[in-house]
């Protein structure tokens, strides 16, 4: 369900730049802490402009990635965001909102030992999920002036914080043998605190972003 409601924001977003390749636009294809994307700008204002993209990035590793775990991490979102030129220049400060589906996701093997609370255990699954908010606002700054009527090629770069708020761990481990499973539980539990502890500095995500950008 909620693949599906990504998707047809994306659907939405291809939408929306038809109007907005009728007005001064520019586009921008960037690498960034959220992955691989694109943006569309036009101007609102004399020094304001609007900018809606598109990141993705996905990332899944072998089985050896942290003790017989595989890691499988999705990036995607889609940025909503005003920029304002000080100065009419090509220096901005930026403030806005993701529609944020970053994840991630650890898992084992069936039969496979993992370390649950520094203790081993022989399981028949094992999983950790790791999610944020959906929306989460995002301040910054950078450089660059995607529609910027003196020329059509330009640079960008942009660094700033998306405040995701803190990351929700679940997760759910089944012991091989059913007489180590309360002692698992017990300690999955333990893990999974452990891990909300850990990951508790990523309600501030740092974006820093390169790009260039083309004017029509």
């Amino acid at each position: 369900m909620r693949l599906s409601t990504l998707r047809i924001s994306v659907l939405f977003l291809a939408c929306m730049t038809v109007p907005f390749l009728q007005a001064q636009t520019g586009v921008t294809g960037k690498i960034a802490t959220s992955g691989f994307g694109f943006d569309v700008t036009r101007d609102v204002a004399e020094t304001i402009n609007l900018r809606i993209g598109y990141n993705r990035l996905g990332i899944i590793t072998g089985y050896d990635f942290d003790d017989n775990l595989r890691l499988n991490l999705q990036l995607e979102s889609i940025p909503v965001l005003l920029d304002w030129h000080l100065l009419d220049s090509s220096f901005r400060l930026t403030g806005g909102l993701f529609y944020n589906r970053n994840r991630f996701t650890l898992s084992a093997r069936g039969n496979d030992v993992v370390d649950v609370n520094n203790t081993r255990y022989r399981v028949e699954s094992y999983s950790v999920n790791v999610s944020v908010n959906d929306f989460t606002p995002y301040l910054g700054f950078g450089w660059g002036r995607a529609n910027d009527p003196a020329q059509r090629l330009a640079f960008a770069f942009d660094i700033g914080i998306m405040f995701q708020g803190d990351p929700s761990v679940s997760g759910r481990a089944v012991a091989f043998s059913s007489d180590a499973q309360e002692r698992l539980d017990s300690d999955f539990d333990a893990e999974l605190a452990s891990r909300r502890s850990d990951l508790s500095d990523l309600k501030y995500y740092p974006l820093i972003s390169i790009g260039l950008s083309y004017r029509f």
